[in-house]
């Protein structure tokens, strides 16, 4: 994975994944959307400098106190001098993401079971929201909110089956790459292909937006979601992370 291919993504995402607000100091971006999400309402350093870490630290902790959070850190590969001193400093470690990426897309998918709709429906939230987790159900604004400040082609897809909604998730495209998000598979329904089904149609979905290649993000944790994915041809391209100041 080169650190051009890393940049590329890293903006296809934030532009996919938009924050509320947004702020810059001494090189690090101070995100902020309402709470909701980990990415949005983080400070992403500009490379792996050191020099002056206490001061920038400093100004972000206030950044953040005004807006009511703790401070956050996202930490991509290559950030390991930050990291390591973030470490020292008492900050613990949150919630290894995988970068994913395939080369080929699929060019169209035939499944009736499947709808795509340029914007979030009433039905594809009302599908969601009882899957959020806990940390996330008090933050269903700005969770609206961002999805209805993506500027790049958005398709919106829920799955049905025997009459009943058992897989959504969105993608957005943007230039040559698609992006797919909140990808899930109701927990009654699962281990019955519907995961692939509503990766696959996303996809295809993308392509005939233009897209050439694909990526998504997947917890390190989420085992079986990274290995759905290795089938579906996505391969690791490089990795972030959190480090929360302590408490």
């Amino acid at each position: 994975m080169t650190a051009r291919l890393r940049r590329v993504l890293e903006a296809r995402s934030f532009r996919a994944w938009p924050p509320l607000e947004s702020a810059r100091h001494d090189g690090w971006v101070l995100r902020y959307a309402g709470g909701y999400s980990r990415r949005t309402n983080s400070v992403t350093p500009d490379g792996d400098a050191v020099e002056g870490l206490d001061e920038r630290l400093e100004f972000c902790r206030r950044w953040y106190a005004d807006r009511g959070l703790s401070l956050l850190v996202r930490l991509t590969s290559g950030s390991h001098q930050v990291d390591a001193a973030l470490a020292t400093r008492g900050f613990t470690l949150e919630t290894p993401v995988d970068i994913l990426t395939r080369a080929e897309l699929p060019m169209r998918a035939h499944d009736a079971g499947v709808s795509i709709t340029r914007g979030p429906t009433d039905a594809w939230f009302r599908f969601h929201r009882p899957l959020l987790g806990a940390d996330r159900r008090d933050f269903v604004d700005s969770w609206r909110r961002i999805l209805a400040s993506v500027e790049p082609p958005t398709g919106f897809a829920l799955l049905e089956a025997d009459g009943r909604r058992v897989a959504g998730g969105f993608a957005v495209a943007d230039q040559d790459w698609v992006g797919l998000f909140q990808l899930a598979v109701h927990p009654q329904h699962r281990r019955r292909g519907f995961g692939r089904r509503l990766s696959e149609n996303l996809l295809a979905w993308g392509a005939a937006e233009g897209a050439t290649q694909g990526y998504l993000q997947v917890e390190e944790a989420n085992t079986a979601g990274v290995g759905l994915y290795r089938t579906l041809g996505f391969r690791p391209a490089y990795s972030y992370w959190y480090r929360r100041v302590g408490r």
